[in-house]
């Protein structure tokens, strides 16, 4: 049908279109993989809190407190890295299809 009307708009459309296509899949496979390590992050920091909640008297009898507390703040600090390195390629993919 688009060879019928024109044979000049069927050529530009099957260059362009792939031209098009690929970078989004590309980015979007990044961005899938980068979101799934934050959310793997977060579930790390989730089941951490929730062992050591639920633990607590056997920390508190082992004056386990201080080395608790070191190991959340080690795991807490991985997550912003992973979500800033997502939103910088969000961001850059906004700048260039803009």
């Amino acid at each position: 049908m688009m060879m019928a009307t024109s044979i000049k708009l069927t050529l530009l459309t099957l260059i362009v279109v792939p031209i098009v296509i690929i970078p989004i899949l590309i980015y979007g496979k990044r961005v899938r993989h980068l979101s799934r390590l934050s959310q793997d992050c977060m579930a790390d920091v989730g089941g951490f809190l929730e062992e050591t909640l639920s633990g607590i008297r056997t920390c508190q009898a082992f004056v386990h407190e201080e080395i608790d507390r070191s190991q959340f703040k080690n795991q807490t600090e991985k997550g912003p890295l992973k979500w800033h390195r997502a939103e910088r390629i969000c961001g850059l993919f906004l700048l260039a299809s803009s």
